[in-house]
């Protein structure tokens, strides 16, 4: 027998079988997974999205709105329903806008003034030599405050008003911080969490 035609021999080698088992060839289960989550999801988002446009028509709800808006722009989620919240938002100020103007903001529903974008709102939170009322510094969870000083930061230069409320509420929502607030510790957190880094300052999620 020629070397050309000589017998080649390999050597035989059992590889053990794969620590990952088959588990990345199995498509099916987790494509139809992510399926349903996909559809929670969307099921979801189209319930908040009737939540908001149904909130317009029951005055009453209006307060509930906002804090649900706030609630949606702390979570990050506000790119989905942008259009909603802009028709929300534009709605409630036509709603209270006379009260704006008439000088009576206290009258308006709670939270509005963080969505609003006249700082005459803030001067009805004044007493006559120029200091904050009582009725603010006697916020002892805070929740006020916190509006009032998320507010503050959609302030522009030269906004006077803005700048005092600005130290008024960081000063107050410090005095509470040290102490937390034991009957609603969320708010306490989002407390804490403004004073480190408020919500104008945080970055916004995108759709991509």
């Amino acid at each position: 027998m020629s070397a050309k035609e000589e017998k080649v021999i390999r050597p035989v080698v059992n590889f053990p079988p794969s620590v990952w088992a088959d588990q990345f060839l199995i498509f099916d289960d987790e494509q139809a997974e992510q399926a349903n989550v996909e559809q929670v999801v969307n099921e979801l988002r189209e319930d908040v999205r009737k939540d908001i446009v149904s909130s317009l028509d029951v005055q009453a709800e209006h307060s509930n709105l906002l804090k649900l808006i706030d609630a949606i722009q702390r979570l990050g989620i506000a790119y989905h329903f942008e259009e909603e919240i802009e028709q929300a938002l534009q709605h409630i100020y036509d709603t209270y806008g006379e009260l704006v103007m008439t000088g009576k903001a206290e009258a308006l529903p709670f939270g509005f003034e963080s969505f609003g974008n006249k700082t005459s709102i803030f001067e009805n939170y004044k007493e006559e030599d120029g200091s904050y009322k009582e009725s603010l510094t006697n916020d002892a969870e805070g929740e006020g405050l916190l509006e009032l000083y998320e507010a503050t930061y959609l302030r522009v230069q030269g906004e006077g008003v803005l700048d005092d409320a600005l130290v008024f509420t960081r000063t107050s929502l410090d005095k509470i911080a040290k102490d937390r607030v034991p009957s609603n510790p969320t708010l306490s957190t989002q407390i804490q969490e403004a004073l480190k880094q408020p919500l104008q300052k945080k970055l916004t999620r995108r759709q991509d």
